[in-house]
């Protein structure tokens, strides 16, 4: 897979990765994974459990990206992002549903969903207030568990957006320490069951 620096907002740096020329071992690498050494599967792994996801549940993924979480889910999957490469990588590679949709605007109907989750995605969005929007939107179509995972307190990337346990609780969600080493003690996790 070729490697370079991408450049402009992050939606345009999620498109400029996703045209990128590669195959189902590079959606990783393509979804931004290329710089952590988390597992993904152990990630999603943790995730299944702790929503009690089930093979029959309805699950939206936020943010889902070529794909790369989305291989280990075994469930009625739906994947949305707001890069069409990205999401075209993810339906060919791993023939998983994804749609071209902003996450402050989901195209669903109320409770559609049985769960809902986000992982590492939230820091790529650009305001409070579209995060605000998207916390609300994830839980007009969701009917159980919500999780958003890896949300940083600071980062190498003076792009991210950055949060406090606060910023989530005011939204009516609970927060815990994030999972993915080395940054649990500057990421943390928010969630609704």
């Amino acid at each position: 897979m070729e490697h370079k620096e991408f450049s402009g907002t992050w939606q345009e740096i999620w498109t400029q990765k996703g045209a990128i020329a590669g195959d189902r071992e590079d959606a990783l690498e393509m979804g931004g994974w290329n710089k952590t050494f988390t597992s993904a599967e152990e990630i999603v792994g943790k995730i299944v459990d702790f929503l009690d996801i089930k093979p029959t549940d309805r699950v939206l993924e936020i943010g889902c990206g070529t794909g790369g979480m989305a291989q280990y889910l075994d469930c009625n999957y739906v994947g949305i992002d707001y890069s069409s490469t990205s999401i075209q990588k993810c339906m060919e590679f791993f023939q998983k549903p994804a749609l071209f949709a902003e996450a402050n605007d989901l195209p669903f109907k109320d409770k559609y969903f049985d769960k809902c989750f986000a992982y590492g995605c939230f820091m790529y969005f650009p305001s409070m207030e579209y995060v605000e929007q998207v916390v609300g939107e994830m839980k007009r179509v969701t009917k159980g568990g919500i999780f958003i995972g890896e949300m940083p307190r600071e980062s190498h990337e003076p792009k991210h957006l950055l949060f406090q346990e606060s910023d989530m609780e005011m939204l009516g969600l609970k927060t815990m320490k994030g999972w993915a080493e080395p940054y649990t003690e500057v990421r943390f996790s928010a969630y609704s069951l």
